[in-house]
């Protein structure tokens, strides 16, 4: 309000000033009409004229002045108008649950005006009705005027696009209403403590755009606490849906979803997503520097220096830090532009490090590095989250190892369970999956099972790499 309040007065002052200058330019060509007449001396003239020239400096800077303020109030009312309805979009948002989101021509005529002005004063001069100074105030008010119709003309469209903006962002906050805020705010339930075992009970979903294609059918998944857990399938089985699922991005169209037995529609949803992290395959970074981006993985807390290195360099991220002049004071660009799409994973699992979430999914989170690194990367988070709740979602195989247990999933169902070893030996979809994978891939796999993890892969990286130009391990 203040600032519309001191554009309206700049904007008064500086409309004010016009007419003043109409005035004035009248007044000066008065006096060279009076010399041009002989009653006016040529030192009263320039004694005029001097005087008139200090008043036409002072009105012009109070016009400058005036102009300068009524932009600059205009400018910061359209700026805090703007900043309001966005953030008014974006609070009512937030709480919505991610389904809901699913003038004249150039020629003579315009030189017909001033042409009739003058034609009519000169006849008012020669009838003795007016003099030259009067016709001249006349036709400085008049250009005056005009200047000012030609100004306003392309506000009075900016003011009716506005207007149009308005009646859209209304009609935006109106369907915003509290009903469709219910399921993203439903829930008061804040545990005390989380061990972390998660079950799908029947759990049927379709994404509201594609209401008439069901992503998860009668999916029933049990993951218990402190165990590292599998999830595989091709592109489009819905592996990504589930963790999309479990922090509540969406609700189920049937079936129910547990967590240490309590359903997820009954806990508050800031405590959820606080205990269950979700590191997706390509995850948000925002347009700042490394050591903020990777702070924001503990919110609310103030993240310590030695928490940060640690992250750093369970990510491998220490020769990319190095390469940068400043360090973690690096500024990363909008979405982390500076950095390529393995380092920006990388990013997202320091981040992850950083955090206390007792339940980790990682839905395809290393998709982006190259396979040793990436097995590395994995053996890193085994050891890290030993004891804690662990999912893995990928298509690649070889990630597994034979005790693990896993769920595979195919055409939105969950088609086979167990651990590894003992799904390889069954007449299976697994044992399908493992016919499709290439015979070096088998080979790596199982020099991979039977020796360490990193032992095996860089054995066999330099074969791998001359032989194959495509995803190792993946059945797509």
């Amino acid at each position: 309000m203040p600032a519309l309040l001191g554009g309206i007065a700049m904007a008064s002052v500086a409309a004010l000033s016009m007419p003043a200058f109409a005035i004035l330019y009248g007044l000066v060509s008065g006096q060279y009409t009076s010399y041009g007449e002989g009653s006016r001396s040529s030192s009263q003239l320039m004694s005029n004229m001097a005087r008139f020239c200090v008043i036409l400096t002072a009105l012009a800077t109070l016009n400058w002045i005036a102009d300068s303020f009524y932009y600059l109030f205009f400018l910061m009312f359209g700026e805090l108008q703007a900043r309001s309805a966005r953030n008014r979009i974006f609070d009512a948002l937030i709480k919505k649950d991610m389904a809901w989101i699913d003038t004249r021509e150039d020629g003579i005529a315009a030189f017909l005006p001033i042409v009739q002005i003058f034609w009519y004063g000169s006849h008012l001069v020669e009838t003795g009705e007016s003099d030259p100074k009067q016709v001249l105030m006349t036709f400085w008010a008049a250009l005056m005027a005009m200047s000012g119709m030609t100004q306003i003309m392309p506000q009075l469209i900016v003011l009716q696009q506005g207007k149009m903006a308005g009646a859209k962002l209304s009609v935006l906050m109106k369907l915003i209403s509290t009903s469709d805020q219910q399921f993203e705010s439903q829930g008061k339930l804040r545990p005390e403590r989380c061990t972390g075992q998660l079950e799908f009970r029947k759990v049927t979903f379709s994404y509201p755009s594609r209401a008439d294609e069901t992503v998860i059918r009668d999916a029933s998944l049990l993951i218990r606490a402190r165990e590292t857990t599998f999830v595989v399938g091709k592109r489009g089985s819905g592996k990504s849906t589930l963790a999309q699922l479990l922090v509540r991005f969406y609700r189920p169209s049937s079936g129910q979803i547990f967590l240490d037995d309590v359903p997820l529609e009954d806990l508050d949803v800031k405590w959820l997503r606080q205990k269950v992290m979700l590191v997706e395959q390509h995850s948000v970074l925002f347009n700042d520097t490394i050591r903020h981006n990777l702070a924001l993985g503990q919110l609310g807390d103030a993240v310590d220096m030695q928490d940060i290195r640690n992250a750093v360099k369970f990510a491998m991220l220490e020769p990319v830090m190095e390469s940068f002049p400043n360090g973690l004071d690096t500024e990363l660009g909008m979405k982390g532009g500076s950095l390529s799409g393995g380092q920006r994973q990388r990013m997202a699992l320091a981040q992850a490090r950083i955090g206390i979430s007792p339940v980790l999914i990682l839905d395809e989170s290393t998709s982006s590095l190259d396979y040793v690194t990436r097995a590395e990367m994995l053996d890193a988070i085994r050891s890290w989250r030993k004891g804690k709740t662990t999912i893995i979602i990928t298509h690649d195989i070889l990630q597994i190892r034979p005790n693990d247990f896993l769920y595979l999933l195919d055409n939105a169902r969950v088609v086979q369970q167990g651990c590894r070893k003992e799904l390889e030996s069954q007449n299976g979809s697994f044992s399908l999956v493992l016919i499709r994978t290439p015979r070096l891939t088998q080979t790596m796999s199982l020099m991979i099972m039977r020796t360490s993890p990193i032992g095996g892969l860089k054995l066999v990286t330099a074969m791998w790499n001359t032989r194959s130009h495509g995803q190792p391990g993946s059945f797509l």
